[in-house]
């Protein structure tokens, strides 16, 4: 019997809806930049029908009762399914609302993980939540796109850029991104000092609240060390652009900091806080760390193009710097009695165009706009199933 006979089993209808909505949803993401909301709509439906009758033949007729693994029993397997999608909704919603995801991946990743069945996480079985299994799949599929794309935008204009060159007068060289980065470096270098310093007080901050979960509630024991490396990747930023913005915070970060080296060298009341825990991070905690920010450094200052007021349009996305002026502008708006409501991560809603454009022509005018790039998640989500599927385990260890 070969290896697709063994598995050609009731539960691969269920691979086959995953697969090819998945695949329509990278197509419409990767040529329009947008997930439609009749595709997740069918989606939804299809999942549905599938967990109908995958409650008929296992709970009513008691066939395949692999469709049930890991659980043993269909109200188990169903309690499991429901917090297995609630879990991945509310995590979709949180990056939605941190603006790393559009809306449209916030609501297709939990129809996913609501549609593949349980044993593909068999490798790697998390109790609390199966799908991370799949989600840290995803952020590496991500982040090797996002890797390969930076490496390309640095380093294209060696070549590629010139061999489809589009006109008979090639463009003028530009100076390579790392040369462009290192002059930002040098003329910002009291600015990177304080990032810096904030880095720090952000590195031993985290480790001090996971030595403490450890210590109290053994939650940091019980987590798989890749759990907590994903956590850290999207708890640090939030945290460093809070502090940034309420210096308070930095300031509180700071001083909890000093009390707890201060503990950690001269008593024992925490048991186990060293100064070498509070200082030590492993190499692949800070490199993700280090890579976040300057991703996302490089997406504010590098990876826009620019729009001429007249030029904007509803669903495109404004730079952090003019989102940031736009809500500070409060009075602007209160004088003229107008209300531009809140900037989604989505972009900009229609009735909120003509308005940026009336501000930016009287407060910035003859300025272009800076307008974001967004990044196509659909085709990741694709490779994300896909390597799930194909290794049920993670893609790559990480180690403690």
């Amino acid at each position: 019997m070969t290896w697709l006979t063994a598995e050609l089993r009731l539960d691969w209808i269920a691979v086959a809806i995953v697969l090819g909505f998945g695949g329509a949803a990278a197509w419409f993401d990767w040529t329009s930049g947008r997930i439609p909301n009749q595709l997740l709509k069918w989606f939804f439906l299809a999942v549905v029908l599938w967990l109908w009758v995958l409650l008929v033949v296992a709970g009513f007729m008691h066939r395949a009762p692999y469709l049930l693994l890991p659980q043993a029993t269909v109200p188990g397997f169903l309690r499991t399914v429901a917090q297995n999608t609630l879990i991945a909704f509310g995590v979709g919603l949180a990056l939605w609302f941190g603006r790393l995801w559009a809306a449209g991946d916030a609501k297709l990743f939990p129809l996913i993980v609501a549609a593949l069945p349980l044993r593909f996480y068999s490798q790697h079985y998390v109790e609390l939540w199966p799908a991370f299994v799949l989600f840290f799949n995803v952020v590496m599929a991500s982040l090797l796109i996002v890797l390969a794309d930076l490496v390309w935008r640095a380093f294209g204009y060696l070549g590629a850029r010139y061999l489809w060159a589009r006109s008979e007068a090639p463009p003028p060289p530009k100076h390579p991104l790392w040369l462009r980065a290192w002059r930002g470096v040098r003329r910002n270098g009291g600015a990177w000092g304080r990032l810096l310093l904030l880095f720090f007080f952000i590195l031993v901050f985290i480790k001090v609240v996971r030595h403490i979960l450890s210590q109290i509630i053994g939650l940091a024991v019980a987590l798989d060390p890749t759990i907590l490396y994903v956590i850290l990747f999207f708890a640090c930023h939030p945290l460093i652009r809070l502090m940034q913005r309420y210096r308070f915070l930095l300031i509180a970060a700071a001083i909890i900091d000093v009390a707890l080296v201060l503990l950690a060298l001269f008593t024992d009341w925490i048991p186990g806080l060293t100064l070498r825990l509070l200082v030590g991070m492993s190499f692949i905690a800070i490199a993700l760390i280090v890579f976040r920010l300057l991703y996302d450094s490089y997406q504010q200052r590098v990876d826009f193009r620019l729009v001429d007021a007249d030029g904007l349009r509803a669903k495109m996305i404004l730079a952090e710097e003019h989102q940031y002026e736009l809500r500070r502008d409060k009075a602007y708006f209160k004088g003229q009695q107008l209300e531009l409501g809140p900037l989604l991560p989505d972009g900009l809603k229609p009735d909120q165009v003509s308005l940026v454009q009336r501000w930016w022509r009287e407060r910035l005018p003859g300025q272009a706009v800076k307008i974001q790039k967004t990044f196509p998640m659909g085709p990741t989500f694709l490779i994300g199933v896909l390597l799930t599927l194909l290794l049920q385990d993670y893609v790559v260890r990480l180690p403690r």
